[in-house]
C-alpha cells in the first residue's frame, strides 16, 4: 500500500501558533509547523491503519509503540481536560499477553482474542508487524525464538520485518533460517532486504 502524503488539514486552536510542544515530542517528525500531519511518518497511522511494510528508516524512531501513539496529545495544553476513553476491555486482553504470546497467535487465535475490538483494525499482520518492531527497539532477546518462527509465516510483511529484527539484534544464530528464506520465492524487494540482513549478520553466502 502506498503511503499517503497527509491525513488531514489540522484545525489550529487559538494560541496553538505559539506552542511547539507536539512538534518537539513527535519522534518521527510527522509534524511541522504550519503544515498538515504527514501520515507517512505518523506512528498512529502506521501502526493502526497502514497495511504493508513500514519503511525501515522509520522503525527505530517508533520506539515501543505497539498500537497508536499519544505523544502529541499528552503534551498538548489543549488536551489537559480531555476525557479518556474506556479502553479497559481490549487493553486488559493485550496486557495479559507477553510479546512472545502475541507473536505466536495464528489467524484463528487472533480473531478470537481481538475481533470486535479496536485491535482488530490492523489485523493480525499489522499488529504482529508492530510487535516485532517493539521487540527490536526494546531489545527483547527472549522473544527472538517467536520472531524466528515468523520467517515461516505466509505473510511476506511478517517475514521481512522478522528478518530486519533478527539482523538489528545481531542474532547470528538465525543465519541458516534466513538463508533458507532467501532461497524461497519472494517479492524482489523483500529478497533484497533479506540479502542486506544476511550481510549485516556476516553471512558468507549472501
Amino acid at each position: 500500500e502506498e503511503l499517503p502524503e497527509v491525513i488531514h488539514e489540522p484545525k489550529m486552536p487559538f494560541g496553538c501558533e505559539s506552542c511547539l510542544a507536539c512538534i518537539k515530542q513527535c519522534p518521527t517528525d510527522a509534524l511541522e509547523f504550519g503544515k498538515p500531519i504527514d501520515a507517512r511518518k505518523c506512528i498512529s497511522y502506521l501502526t493502526i491503519e497502514y497495511r504493508g511494510m513500514i519503511p525501515r528508516e522509520l522503525r527505530p524512531a517508533m520506539g515501543q509503540w505497539l498500537f497508536g501513539c499519544d505523544l502529541c496529545q499528552t503534551c498538548c495544553p489543549f488536551e489537559i481536560h480531555a476525557t479518556q476513553s474506556n479502553r479497559d476491555g481490549y487493553t486488559s486482553r493485550l496486557l495479559q499477553m507477553s510479546l512472545t504470546d502475541l507473536l505466536a497467535l495464528d489467524a484463528d487465535e487472533f480473531r478470537s482474542h481481538f475481533r470486535r475490538t479496536p485491535l482488530w483494525r490492523p489485523r493480525r499482520e499489522g499488529l504482529l508487524r508492530n510487535a516485532v518492531i517493539v521487540v527490536a527497539n526494546g531489545e527483547y532477546l527472549g522473544a527472538l525464538p517467536a520472531v524466528r518462527r515468523l520467517l515461516a509465516d505466509d505473510s511476506p510483511v511478517l517475514v521481512e520485518v522478522a528478518s530486519w529484527c533478527l539482523a538489528r539484534l545481531r542474532d547470528t544464530g538465525s543465519i541458516p533460517l534466513l538463508e533458507r528464506v532467501f532461497a524461497r520465492e519472494l517479492p524482489p524487494a523483500i529478497r533484497e532486504h533479506i540479502r542486506a540482513d544476511l550481510q549485516t549478520l556476516g553471512a558468507s553466502s549472501s
